[in-house]
């Protein structure tokens, strides 16, 4: 496995390539993750992906018979429960999950490529169980493959550098920096690595 310090040295290559110039003195991240159960991680992705599509307009009630029937009640988090059930809470905080819901489906292994720079596609709903037909689940809890640490060490790496950046009030414009901002990875993945422990 490759240490903290390659790691980032390829995150600086990856910002330096797309014109992000990001200082070099930022702390290194901690080589040890703790990544939750490949069932828990599957687990909050069904929960993003009800609330999302609750938020986009999608039957409270039937939201709810598929978190029954997929055994979710204990997995959703209290706003999620107040949202999904009762509408209580803002749309948009669920609908920028998405983003959060695209890099838990690379974690898991079901694309190949996590791309800061593009945000998930608008097809991304016909990869995930279809709620209006109660799809069951199982077929993704069987196919999710965790990927390797480092793997993920390195996607973190890379968001915790551009979330510095893209926190900064001072920055050039260019073309790199707007395909960046109009991206949700940063935060989402951001969200979620801590989330999951890293």
């Amino acid at each position: 496995m490759a240490s903290p310090t390659e790691i980032r040295a390829r995150s600086l290559s990856i910002a330096s390539r797309s014109g992000l110039l990001i200082a070099a003195s930022l702390p290194l991240l901690e080589p040890d993750l703790h990544v939750r159960r490949q069932d828990e991680v599957v687990g909050r992705l069904f929960c993003f992906h009800v609330a999302a599509a609750v938020a986009y307009g999608f039957d409270r009630a039937k939201a709810m018979a598929w978190v029954q029937q997929e055994k979710l009640g204990n997995v959703l988090t209290n706003a999620e429960v107040c949202f999904v059930q009762r509408g209580e809470g803002r749309p948009q905080e669920f609908q920028t999950q998405v983003e959060g819901m695209w890099a838990l489906f690379w974690t898991l292994g079901f694309v190949q490529k996590l791309d800061f720079w593009k945000d998930s596609g608008d097809n991304f709903v016909t990869l995930m169980p279809n709620l209006l037909v109660g799809q069951s689940s199982s077929d993704w809890y069987r196919k999710a493959r965790t990927r390797a640490e480092e793997e993920l060490l390195a996607a973190c790496d890379l968001a915790y550098l551009l979330t510095v950046y893209t926190g900064r009030s001072a920055r050039p414009k260019s073309k790199a920096n707007d395909r960046l901002l109009n991206s949700g990875h940063i935060s989402s993945l951001s969200a979620v690595a801590h989330w999951n422990g890293f």
